[in-house]
């Protein structure tokens, strides 16, 4: 979601305001953040990768303030990210790491540049939502795709074509780079546009946003862009500020709930699945019961 900067967030904190202040960072936009601790105080280090992403933190967080990068400390973060395993079935693989060599698992290699979205938590629970989601001819849309890591996830799992959307011209180039390294240029797309220019429908719609209110304006949006028989999964949700989405998408059925760290990631489909279900019931000749299967 993000073009470089050579500036980082710095804040002192006490020790036991640092689970808060660092999950409200990475909700700001934090591509990376440090911690040194110096006795009953921590100091907190964000990357970000765009300027007004890192004014903004600077302007919510308390006591932030800015100092200079140099190309070392704003990639250092790189040395602490390794290769994982999501589920048994796809191994993510920074593009600067040795690719494992024992592992039986689908191998993804992507390179972030300075975009959010490779092993944060809330991407690791969006992907094992993605293998328990989409199935082979699904249309994706990945909204706010970052890197594009759920992007190729979901080609990887046989969607026919992936739209990546993202606001940020710098996504362009990494997405595309991360679809020809996984050999999936032709079942994903790119743009950079607002959620409210896409006119398609589509089967399976992922949205790793940052923070559940943005979460909660996009939701006419959302329904608007989900198949009525589709599945929305919804991630980038602190424990602290998932009750808002709840509250907002009530009218939604909850399919699964994942949890790692604190972050959320809630599997939803569409209002009105239950009627449409019940009606499809009453339409089959066979006098069969019809399942979530055959929807």
């Amino acid at each position: 979601m993000h073009d470089s900067v050579g500036d980082h967030l710095v804040v002192r904190v006490p020790n036991d305001q640092v689970e808060l202040t660092s999950w409200r960072l990475w909700e700001l936009g934090a591509v990376a953040v440090g911690e040194s601790v110096d006795g009953t105080f921590t100091t907190l280090t964000a990357g970000f990768g765009s300027s007004n992403e890192l004014s903004i933190a600077r302007a919510t967080i308390v006591g932030a303030q800015t100092e200079r990068s140099d190309p070392g400390v704003h990639n250092a973060w790189k040395t602490f990210v390794e290769p994982y395993v999501i589920a048994g079935r796809f191994t993510v693989v920074p593009a600067w790491c040795a690719e494992p060599v024992s592992s039986s698992a689908t191998t993804v290699v992507i390179e972030p540049g300075n975009v959010f979205g490779l092993a944060h938590s809330t991407t690791r629970l969006c992907i094992e939502a993605l293998i328990e989601t989409v199935q082979p001819g699904h249309t994706v849309l990945d909204v706010g795709c970052g890197s594009g890591v759920l992007s190729v996830v979901a080609a990887a799992l046989g969607a026919e074509a992936v739209t990546a959307i993202d606001r940020d011209p710098a996504v362009v180039s990494v997405v595309a780079h991360n679809a020809k390294l996984n050999r999936f240029e032709a079942q994903i797309h790119v743009a950079v546009c607002e959620l409210s220019t896409i006119n398609a429908i589509h089967d399976v719609v992922v949205a790793n946003l940052g923070g559940a209110q943005i979460l909660v304006e996009l939701l006419d949006e959302f329904q608007r862009v989900t198949r009525p028989s589709g599945v929305l999964i919804l991630g980038g949700m602190l424990d602290v500020n998932v009750a808002t989405v709840e509250t907002a998408f009530a009218q939604w059925r909850e399919l699964r709930r994942l949890h790692d760290d604190g972050w959320n990631v809630i599997v939803y489909e569409p209002p009105g699945r239950d009627q449409q279900r019940s009606d499809q019931s009453g339409r089959d000749q066979s006098g069969r019961a019809v399942g979530t299967a055959d929807l």
